[in-house]
C-alpha cells in the first residue's frame, strides 16, 4: 500500500505457548485477521460517512465549495451571488471525500490486505496521506502537455499557463480505530484462539 494506511500487528506475549501448539498444528493468524480486516474497513468508511469520528473534519472552504457548485456556470447572475438549484442539490448530496466524482473519492479505495500476522487497513492512492496527516501542496505552473494553450468550461479565453497557488489541506483522519473496534477486535482473536485450540 502506497498511501496511508493503518497496520494491527498481533502481540504475542501472552499466547507463546498456545501460538507454537498453533504452529504446530500448521495453522495461521491469517483468518482471524481478514476478519479484523473486514472490521476495520467497514469501520473506516463510516468515518468517511460520518465526516470524522470522533471529532469531525474541518469544512470544505469557500472556494472549493463554489468550484464543486461549478464557479459562476453555478450561480445565478442577477443580484447577491446566489446558487443554481442544481448546484444546490450538488453540494447538498456531497459529503467530503467520498463524493460520487471520484467514483466512491478516496473512501471507495479503502481496503485491507493480510498475511500470516499482520493486517493492514488504507488506500494505495497518493493522496491519501495529505488527507490524513494535512499538508500544504507548493505552488506550481500548469503547462499544457499536448496542446498550445489551456481552456476549460468557465475559462474566459485559453491561457497558455496557470500559475497555482500554494494549498493547504487541512488534517481530516479518516484511519482512526475506535474504541468498539478495539472490543471488536479483541473478541476476534479470542474466539479464533478458542476455536483453534479446541
Amino acid at each position: 500500500m502506497a498511501g496511508a494506511f493503518i497496520q494491527v500487528e498481533i502481540d504475542t506475549a501472552d499466547f507463546q505457548h498456545k501460538l507454537n501448539d498453533l504452529a504446530a498444528r500448521g495453522k495461521t493468524f491469517e483468518p482471524a485477521l481478514k476478519r479484523i480486516g473486514q472490521i476495520l474497513t467497514r469501520s473506516v468508511r463510516e468515518n468517511f460517512l460520518a465526516e470524522g469520528r470522533p471529532s469531525r473534519w474541518k469544512p470544505l472552504a469557500q472556494s472549493t465549495l463554489w468550484a464543486m457548485a461549478g464557479g459562476e456556470a453555478g450561480h445565478t447572475k442577477r443580484g447577491a451571488p446566489r446558487m443554481k438549484k442544481g448546484a444546490q442539490a450538488r453540494l447538498s448530496m456531497h459529503r467530503i471525500l467520498s463524493g460520487s466524482a471520484m467514483a466512491g473519492g478516496l473512501m471507495g479505495t479503502i481496503h485491507y490486505e493480510t498475511d500470516p500476522n499482520q493486517v493492514r487497513v488504507g488506500t494505495d492512492k497518493a493522496y491519501g496521506a495529505i488527507h490524513q496527516f494535512g499538508g500544504t501542496i507548493p505552488p506550481a505552473t500548469i503547462k499544457p502537455r499536448r496542446a498550445k494553450a489551456l481552456f476549460w468550461p468557465g475559462a474566459l479565453y485559453p491561457v497558455k499557463e496557470v500559475h497555482r497557488p500554494a494549498v493547504h489541506i487541512p488534517a481530516r483522519p479518516y484511519l482512526v480505530v475506535q474504541d468498539e473496534d478495539r472490543e471488536s477486535i479483541q473478541r476476534t482473536m479470542a474466539n479464533y484462539l478458542a476455536e483453534a485450540l479446541s
